[in-house]
């Protein structure tokens, strides 16, 4: 249902996103912050998922910072990878909140943007 965009943090810095629309006149917006597993299948379907409920949807892949293309699943090896790249994002939370800004930045056209997070996305959807 969505695709893979660029979006541009006021930094300059150029991240992925994925993105999905609903059908017909969007009720608003949901920005959605991934775990630390990164932009992956779960975090798709649940993007895709405020699309089918009439949302403008998108989650920023917010460890482009660090590492691009970031995609785990939830094994043990995972896990450790995930925890070390939320380490970063941590240390650079400042930039990270660039990033979500300029993912609300592509969907406020749809109306009022919400922002949901899962995992470490709770955090930064907090912070």
């Amino acid at each position: 249902m969505g695709e893979i965009i660029q979006l541009t943090a006021a930094d300059g810095h150029e991240f992925d996103a994925y993105r999905a629309v609903p059908e017909g006149q969007a009720k608003g917006a949901v920005v959605v912050i991934q775990e630390i597993f990164g932009v992956n299948i779960h975090i798709r379907d649940v993007t895709d998922g405020f699309a089918a409920d009439g949302y403008a949807a998108i989650a920023p892949a917010i460890f482009d910072r660090f590492e691009r293309g970031v995609e785990l699943g939830y094994e043990a090896d995972d896990i450790t990878a995930g925890r070390a790249l939320k380490a970063r994002g941590n240390e650079n939370l400042d930039n990270v909140l660039a990033d979500v800004g300029a993912a609300h930045d592509a969907v406020m056209d749809a109306g009022k943007v919400g922002i949901t997070g899962y995992c470490w996305g709770a955090v930064v959807v907090w912070a």
